[in-house]
């Protein structure tokens, strides 16, 4: 997705960069 840049933490955890709320997001998969 070219809107999404994401790079995984930790396993199952990705710090996700919202560029369409311009925030990041911290989701647990």
């Amino acid at each position: 997705d070219e809107k999404l840049l994401a790079s995984g933490t930790e396993e199952g955890e990705i710090c996700v960069w919202n560029m369409d709320s311009y925030q990041l997001q911290f989701v647990i998969k």
